[in-house]
């Protein structure tokens, strides 16, 4: 975080098929106490994040932007089958040559 946004900033895009897939549903830690509304919290890391990784995936022609509002962090375990239909939709592009 301490990095200023212009040195993370992943453009150029390359010229390849992408797939972002984010996890948007909110995973309450209830043994947690916070100084602050970790719900609230999140919800706003979430725009942030919906409009940098948008912008950086629609940069691309072949870009695509998935947001999955019913995994948390753990997309793999918690829809494996949304991470095998954004392979196969890599794969498919590729081998059609788009």
């Amino acid at each position: 975080m301490e990095i200023d946004l212009q040195d993370r900033d992943l453009r150029p895009v390359p010229d390849v098929p992408i797939v972002v897939v984010v996890a948007a549903k909110y995973l309450a830690v209830p043994s947690m106490r916070l100084p602050y509304d970790p719900h609230a919290h999140f919800e706003a890391d979430l725009r942030y994040r919906l409009r940098i990784l948008q912008e950086w995936a629609l940069a691309s022609p072949r870009g695509t932007l998935v947001t999955s509002n019913h995994t948390t962090h753990a997309v793999t375990r918690d829809d494996p089958a949304l991470i095998v239909s954004a392979v196969q939709r890599i794969l498919s592009a590729v081998s059609n040559g788009q």
